[in-house]
């Protein structure tokens, strides 16, 4: 039995599990902003 908790922790472990594999850390929510201040002049 699945409940709407359940199926919203799937979804996040998938998320989190895609963002691993293109090399992210979840415990690093700075990185994006880093990137962008690298990218401005």
């Amino acid at each position: 039995m699945l409940d709407a908790t359940d199926l919203c922790y799937a979804n996040y472990r998938v998320a989190v599990g895609l963002l691993i594999g293109q090399g992210w850390e979840p415990k690093r929510p700075t990185l994006p902003r880093l990137r962008r201040e690298k990218t401005m002049p």
